[in-house]
């Protein structure tokens, strides 16, 4: 309903006592605006329109009988407030002109005899402040629904958080396990595995010499960076950042304060629900929520930053494609002084040792049943849905090949075993 009256026709209305001057006022428009027309002969009859008839500029004579152009255009302010209201007026009626400009009845008003091109001109301001004005309405409804599903969503997050925190009696490392399987289930093989991105971090804070408080803080946050995302539609999900519409956007970057808002109800994750608004964060004050800049943004906050963004990078969340490891290097690299800390991204660069091995060839990928016995895995065997098979570096025998086959055969799919080269 909203998509039709959108392409609906916008609606002009003019009220004169005087046929001759309706007659000119409608030529002058007809074929020159993309409008409807209506001409109506009183006030009365401009009230009675209305009530039935959605109206978007209302043109009146200031002199009529009965209801006089200035009280018809304050009684639509009061009652149709949306209404762009014009009145024509003679030289005589100058001091009731100012007098309803002054009180806000009035957006503008045209001496008699009019200019037809000025008329138009007014008409055509008066259309777009129209659209505008609905525009903004459209857009604080909308805002105010995903407000309502977000606070919808926080309530059945924060129910099964306290749920699962008195089942589990304090055991809080086992309710962040809950968050990841329920992040990692939503997400589909949209993020890295976790395993992944914890160990990446690992090394890079004990490259930039993090104290144990901050590296714990940074393994809770990493594994909980996208559970702000979890109510976005698929659609959502599946759109890289720099194809997202205006709108997507602005629910999109809405996700750090969400997985903050969340992670803040267990007291213990306070450290690691700080580090998550600093996610996309970017130093020279362009990022987001906060916009905050170098200066404002801890050594861990980078951290975090830059690991979120290679994985992003290389898991097709921001292009239009996946990007190889070297690809996702030197991208960050020249988003250093900008997005990016230069001492941070030096050692995300020096933290991934084996470069792309992908795409150099070194690591096979291969289905079960091409597998051999004493085959090493060289990353954790996950399925399409997201489902934790084998960790990295798990060494292969004939037992675990002949699983993996009835695995496969089960899921009805093969699975993307990723074989370390033969030392």
């Amino acid at each position: 309903m909203e998509e039709e009256g959108a392409l609906a026709k916008k609606v002009i209305v003019f009220v004169d006592d005087e046929t001759s001057i309706l007659r000119s006022l409608k030529r002058a428009v007809i074929g020159r605006l993309d409008v409807d027309v209506h001409c109506l002969e009183s006030g009365k009859d401009a009230m009675l329109f209305m009530e039935s008839n959605e109206v978007d500029v209302l043109v009146s004579d200031v002199r009529m009988p009965e209801m006089d152009g200035i009280e018809l255009l304050s009684r639509v302010f009061h009652k149709w407030p949306l209404v762009e209201r014009i009145l024509l007026t003679g030289y005589a009626d100058m001091e009731a002109t100012v007098d309803a400009i002054n009180h806000g009845h009035v957006h503008y008003y045209l001496e008699k005899p009019w200019d037809n091109l000025k008329l138009l001109k007014v008409l055509e301001r008066s259309l777009s402040m129209v659209s505008l004005r609905k525009d903004k309405i459209r857009l604080e409804q909308a805002v105010s629904r995903h407000n309502e599903q977000l606070r919808l969503c926080n309530d059945r997050l924060e129910a099964r958080v306290m749920e699962r925190t008195k089942q589990l009696s304090d055991a809080y490392d086992s309710t962040v396990r809950t968050f990841v399987s329920l992040v990692e289930s939503r997400m589909q093989g949209r993020q890295h595995r976790s395993h992944d991105v914890v160990s990446l971090c690992d090394v890079m804070a004990e490259l930039l010499s993090l104290d144990q408080q901050q590296c714990t803080a940074l393994q809770q946050a990493v594994v909980l960076r996208n559970i702000g995302k979890i109510s976005f539609t698929d659609e959502l999900l599946e759109t890289p950042f720099n194809q997202m519409t205006k709108v997507q956007r602005e629910e999109f970057c809405c996700h750090p304060i969400l997985a903050q808002a969340v992670v803040t109800t267990l007291e213990p994750l306070a450290h690691a629900a700080e580090l998550l608004s600093f996610i996309k964060e970017r130093i020279d004050g362009t990022g987001y929520p906060n916009g905050l800049t170098d200066e404002e943004i801890p050594l861990a906050g980078k951290l975090i930053a830059v690991v979120n963004d290679y994985f992003e990078l290389i898991d097709g969340q921001i292009q239009n494609r996946s990007l190889t490891t070297t690809e996702a290097l030197l991208y960050m690299e020249s988003m250093v002084g900008s997005a990016y800390d230069g001492a941070v991204v030096a050692v995300l660069k020096a933290s991934i040792v084996d470069g792309d091995n992908e795409e150099s060839g070194k690591i096979r990928c291969v289905s079960a049943r091409s597998l051999q016995e004493g085959d090493v895995l060289a990353k954790d065997l996950i399925t399409s849905k997201g489902m934790f098979v084998l960790a990295k570096n798990s060494t292969l025998d004939d037992k675990l090949i002949d699983k993996l086959n009835t695995l496969e055969r089960n899921i009805k799919e093969p699975l993307d075993i990723f074989v370390a080269p033969v030392s």
